[in-house]
């Protein structure tokens, strides 16, 4: 059986990431990602939240976090008045907010995909009041990060178009999640576990 483990990215395995990166693609259905070059990701090493799923040495899967203050130097803090949101968002702003930059693993590692999400979720709610993600929509769907993002208790609440160059206009939902509904939804997932193991 295989053994898995989370571990801090480090610019080693950023061949294999871009590997990862590189075998998912749009027409395939699931997940996928766009952008990001190797510069990139030596950045998020550097300053992001960058964490590795592995397989008995093998890397896997991966999770990038902007940090708050990553978050507002980024581009997409500059497009943030662009985004019609349907909820309140001035005192959310206020407040410390991570945005969940990448999250992908290999198709025949999708169903472990829970041991990098919910501990990289796990660290960022204790240092963040408030999270934000994308998922792709048009002119295609991300449909593996959409539904993780639902399990975790988000909530949709607008859309943004940019541009990425081999696949002109891309449209992306904007994912929110709060610290409290977080929180909210571990104590659910726990007391359903309690409840089948007391059968």
């Amino acid at each position: 059986m295989s053994r898995y483990q989370t571990q801090k990215a480090t610019a080693d395995d950023i061949d294999d990431i871009i590997a990862i990166k590189k075998s998912m693609h749009p027409s395939d259905g699931g997940g996928f990602i766009l952008g990001s070059s190797y510069e990139d990701y030596c950045r998020y090493v550097e300053h992001g939240i960058f964490k590795t799923l592995k397989s008995d040495g093998e890397l896997v899967g991966y999770a990038i976090v902007m940090p708050d203050a990553m978050l507002r130097k980024s581009e997409l803090w500059q497009k943030k008045d662009k985004i019609n949101f349907s909820i309140p968002i001035t005192a959310i702003l206020d407040n410390k907010i991570f945005y969940f930059e990448q999250l992908a693993i290999l198709p025949r590692c999708r169903y472990h995909l829970a041991k990098l999400l919910l501990p990289m979720l796990d660290e960022c709610f204790e240092q963040h009041e408030h999270m934000f993600a994308t998922t792709v929509c048009e002119p295609f769907v991300n449909t593996a990060a959409y539904g993780l993002y639902l399990r975790a208790n988000s909530q949709t609440v607008g859309k943004l178009s940019e541009f990425y160059p081999g696949h002109g206009t891309i449209t992306s939902q904007l994912h929110y999640l709060s610290k409290n509904n977080y929180l909210a939804a571990k104590r659910r997932a726990n007391r359903r576990l309690t409840a089948l193991g007391a059968r």
